[in-house]
């Protein structure tokens, strides 16, 4: 699995319920969007070389390495910058500057062109073949792509002959076209391909019950077939079952599939030949999905066809069969049609969706939206930390976004109004480090000043009371830190000097202080026994550990579960540092919910506690406690 993050990540939060406030993230720090393509049920878009999808994902066809949809756009895992983008209905594929391209997603046919079929596939894979290309295009489980010489050749899915070889077999590995053509573009419908030759002449071959090969027949062709037509075509453009061409003074014809009427010719009757589009308009160009959608030449949308998820964009969810003016004003560069919503591009590199969104594919936590909606998201994050329930991150400017519950103000937007999309934390500051606790944030400014937010019930937030904040918050005290750990109910922090502080909740000692257990403190308190600490963890609910300078690691809190502690004895507590038993010595700690586990200098990773822990190791059989460090996978 590919893990290309070149200086930046995105990552995004799924499924929350809520809404936030409607002022559009535009398209983020990482540069304007410069292509969208849409699939049947997922988008992705392009910015500065980098992939971004969301959507449907089932069959990987995000390529993050899951399967989870996203209704905001994720990085995808590329190794190299991206210029151009190609989606079928549940595959992506991208080309790179020097031409190789990569598929990811579905490969039940070998769409992928990988020379294997069958599954899937999560993260982008090299096209076998060694095959450089001017131009990608994808069909519903086909893929071609146009050399620089100008020949087409085709993979996967071949039911109907749509990759043009003369034959119906499916191929895993590129096939060239038959008839010794050259295009200079390819298009790709559901089922059937089309090529534009220097001419103008239009041909196209597979799929044809409906007359979208446009050679005034319902005729399969597994090869190249000329359309019934004397016009030629500056572009063309193919969707289901659908295709339309542009003159190159402008006028859209279209033909195929018109139950809808995708062919806007004011009927719902099928046409096997070119057929004007009514209104009389021109366009620049057009896209076809299961509607078609074009940009004159001052960048108006006009969409028309299908519309029963309101993907024709004019706040209805009537079908039309001639052009209508998609709503909001915006002037578009590009659109681009999947199966039931729409996207476009502006100029400024703006993104907007809209149509259907129930698979995230509008990029925005939203119902279906009628009208154009700016895409969620696209910021890009330089790290992220994960509550008990929200999520947040910063961005190379120190910006601090969350997104998620808000139940207690831990998104930090001064509300308490949970939200599906990033939203800026108030107050301006520029943060350079953030942990999340169960319903609380806290993060550290380039000066040490800590700030923290949301659930304060047990003085968690550190800053003298009890009440909870929607907004980010002083930490009392004064104090320079290092370093933040926010947990479930109370929070540590490293001074710059290496001293240890904690604040919040005490049922077990987990502050590490001589006060009696079970007494909380809303404000910093320094950890008895004068050490001198690199890090400390608080994401156990009732242990804290630290690791010294020396790398020598130390625990307080309970040890009821035998423990995360690791000092040998079970079911007492600790309210100051103790030593884990061993004498190991460690450059990193990492606690979880019952057990802790330390990596040495030398790579190897040792875990105790209870719970969970064996699994933890590496093992499987049931053990109850682990009361000293055992080394992971050891026999």
């Amino acid at each position: 699995m590919h893990t290309w993050f070149p200086r930046a990540f995105l990552l995004a939060a799924l499924g929350v319920a809520g809404s936030c406030s409607d002022e559009p993230n535009g398209p983020g720090t990482q540069g304007p969007w410069v292509q969208v393509v849409a699939g049947a049920f997922h988008t992705c878009a392009l910015s500065a070389g980098l992939v971004y999808c969301w959507g449907q994902n089932l069959e990987g066809q995000l390529g993050n390495g899951w399967n989870t949809r996203s209704s905001t756009p994720l990085l995808t895992n590329l190794p190299v910058p991206i210029r151009s983008l190609a989606a079928g209905f549940s595959h992506t594929c991208g080309l790179t500057e020097s031409g190789t391209a990569y598929c990811w997603g579905s490969n039940e046919d070998g769409q992928l062109g990988s020379g294997q079929s069958g599954g899937s596939v999560r993260v982008p894979v090299l096209v076998a073949g060694l095959q450089t290309f001017r131009s990608l295009v994808a069909g519903a489980s086909h893929t071609c792509g146009l050399s620089f010489a100008g020949v087409a050749l085709c993979w996967g899915d071949n039911q109907y002959g749509q990759l043009g070889d003369g034959s119906t077999a499916d191929r895993t590995s590129l096939t060239a076209v038959a008839g010794g053509l050259t295009f200079r573009s390819l298009v790709a419908g559901a089922y059937h391909t089309c090529g534009l030759t220097d001419a103008g002449a239009l041909h196209c071959w597979g799929r044809n019950d409906r007359g979208q090969l446009g050679d005034g027949s319902t005729t399969d062709h597994p090869t190249p077939s000329p359309a019934a037509t004397g016009l030629t075509f500056q572009s063309v453009g193919a969707g289901a079952g659908s295709s339309c061409g542009l003159t190159s003074a402008g006028a859209a014809n279209c033909w195929g599939d018109n139950r809808y009427g995708q062919l806007g010719d004011g009927s719902t009757t099928d046409r096997t030949t070119p057929t004007l589009v009514a209104g009389g308009r021109t366009f620049r160009s057009l896209t076809v999905g299961s509607h078609t959608c074009g940009v004159t030449g001052s960048g108006a949308a006009y969409c028309w066809g299908d519309n029963g998820s309101g993907q024709l964009g004019d706040g209805s969810d009537s079908r039309r069969a001639m052009p209508t003016a998609v709503t909001g004003g915006h002037t578009f560069d590009s659109l681009s049609a999947g199966g039931s919503h729409t996207c476009g591009l502006t100029g400024a590199g703006a993104l907007y969706c809209w149509g259907s969104n129930y698979d995230g594919q509008l990029g925005a936590g939203l119902p279906d939206n009628w009208t154009p909606g700016v895409v969620s998201g696209g910021l890009a994050f330089q790290s992220l930390v994960a509550g008990g329930t929200h999520t947040c991150g910063t961005t190379a400017t120190g910006t601090t976004y969350c997104w998620g519950s808000n139940g207690s103000g831990q998104i930090g937007d001064g509300t308490t109004t949970s939200c599906a999309t990033p939203v800026p934390v108030a107050g301006g500051l520029a943060l350079r480090s953030l942990s999340a606790g169960y319903g609380r944030t806290c993060g550290l400014d380039a000066t040490g000043a800590a700030f923290c937010w949301g659930a304060n019930a047990y003085g968690q937030l550190g800053d003298g009371s009890t009440t909870s904040r929607a907004t980010p918050t002083p930490v009392a005290g004064g104090i320079t830190f290092a370093s933040l750990s926010a947990g479930e109910y109370h929070a540590c922090g490293v001074s710059g000097g290496g001293a240890a502080f904690c604040w919040g909740y005490n049922c077990c000692g987990q502050l590490g202080l001589s006060t009696p257990i079970g007494t909380t403190t809303s404000t910093p308190m320094l950890v008895d026994g004068g050490l001198t600490f690199q890090q400390i963890d608080t994401r156990a609910f009732d242990v804290t550990c630290g690791l010294t300078t020396a790398g020598a690691a130390y625990c307080w809190g309970t040890s009821g579960y035998g423990d995360l502690v690791g000092t040998g004895p079970l079911g007492y507590y600790m309210n100051s540092p103790l030593a884990v038993v061993g004498g190991l010595t460690f450059r990193s700690l990492a606690a979880g919910g019952a057990y802790t586990c330390g990596l040495t200098n030398s790579g190897a990773a040792y875990c105790w506690g209870g719970y969970g822990t064996e699994f933890a190791m590496g093992r499987t059989r049931p053990q109850v406690y682990v009361t000293s460090p055992v080394a992971v996978n050891a026999p």
